[in-house]
């Protein structure tokens, strides 16, 4: 059921997607700004539902996780890059550094629980415009 959710919002958002290309917003906003307002799903729905695992499923080699959790247990079965909260920004983006990404960005930056990753809009909107993602999906708060 969460898999049917997130594919019917990326649906509606890619209608959206032409509407604004049609009208050169993809060239009047700010690059993060364009990304967080049509290209950014937010589920947030209950505990234990399944998000984490199909972030876990579904992220490939060319996706980043932000994430508040360092279990090993929980990067062993993902692909993606990786970068804990727990650690600075500053971090986060070193961390990024030591991979090549494509000219073009990474495809989704699947942020897990973004509340408890101790970041606001603005510091998620910093780290947006440092890994050029296609589209991100936040599951949680």
């Amino acid at each position: 059921m969460l898999e049917e959710l997130i594919e019917l919002a990326i649906k509606s958002q890619d209608k959206n997607i032409e509407i604004a290309k049609n009208n050169d917003l993809d060239k009047l906003l700010h690059p993060s700004h364009y990304i967080r307002e049509l290209k950014t799903v937010h589920l947030n729905i209950g505990r234990r539902t399944g998000k984490t695992q199909y972030i876990i499923d579904h992220a490939t080699e060319n996706d980043v996780v932000m994430g508040f959790n360092s279990n090993p247990i929980y990067m062993e079965g993902l692909k993606a890059a990786y970068v804990s909260s727990l650690f600075k920004h500053e971090y986060k983006i070193e961390a990024l550094m030591g991979r090549d990404k494509k000219s073009n960005g990474w495809d989704i930056l699947y942020i897990d629980e973004p509340a408890k990753c101790g970041y606001g809009s603005h510091d998620i909107n910093k780290f947006i415009d440092y890994v050029h993602p296609n589209r991100v999906v936040m599951l949680g708060a």
